[in-house]
């Protein structure tokens, strides 16, 4: 039997990834791209706002079902960092087996475009230029998969900490309050 943690985590993480898997394959089919292999404001703007929106949800969903309506802050945190972390590894995924198998041509493409951005980026010194292009043309859908594993749960630890602020709640009930003078 899972515990209610983990029973919540696969749940939000399922959501979650899936939700972003939605977007990005409605993001391909639509082209809602306004630069040439690059994600529009827009797009990005939604795609905050599902996993932000995901995140503090699975803390509402956890704190009310499984917690009687109260949440630590650590707990908030650490279901948070569950859901990111196990939705990072889904879309990685994801994100592997359709550029390298699915279209690698677009994969191509996209770091095309950030190759000539790059070139004509004029705040970016020579030497600097050369290096980040020759990263940009080493570039591989494994390689910028697991490059999105380890950013992506970094930006979500970031988003957590603030999260779990907002979704914890104190128990200040009299019973929680004296528990220890009683």
């Amino acid at each position: 039997m899972k515990s209610p943690l983990m029973q919540v985590a696969i749940k939000w993480t399922g959501i979650l990834s899936g939700g972003m898997i939605l977007l990005t394959l409605l993001n391909y089919v639509i082209g809602f791209d306004n630069l040439k292999g690059g994600i529009s404001g827009l797009t990005q703007l939604i795609w905050w706002a599902f996993v932000i929106a995901t995140l503090a949800m699975s803390n509402n969903d956890y704190r009310k079902n499984h917690l009687n309506g109260f949440m630590k802050y650590g707990q908030a945190l650490g279901l948070g960092l569950l859901v990111g972390f196990f939705s990072s590894v889904v879309f990685s995924l994801f994100y592997y087996l359709f550029y390298q198998f699915i279209d690698f041509e677009t994969f191509k493409k996209t770091m095309e475009f950030a190759i000539s951005e790059i070139d004509k980026n004029e705040n970016i010194p020579a030497e600097m230029k050369e290096g980040l292009i020759i990263k940009m043309i080493e570039q591989t859908p494994l390689a910028t998969s697991i490059q999105y594993l380890w950013s992506s749960n970094l930006i979500n630890l970031i988003l957590m900490l603030i999260i779990a602020a907002f979704t914890k709640k104190k128990n200040n009930t009299f019973d929680e309050t004296f528990k220890d003078v009683m």
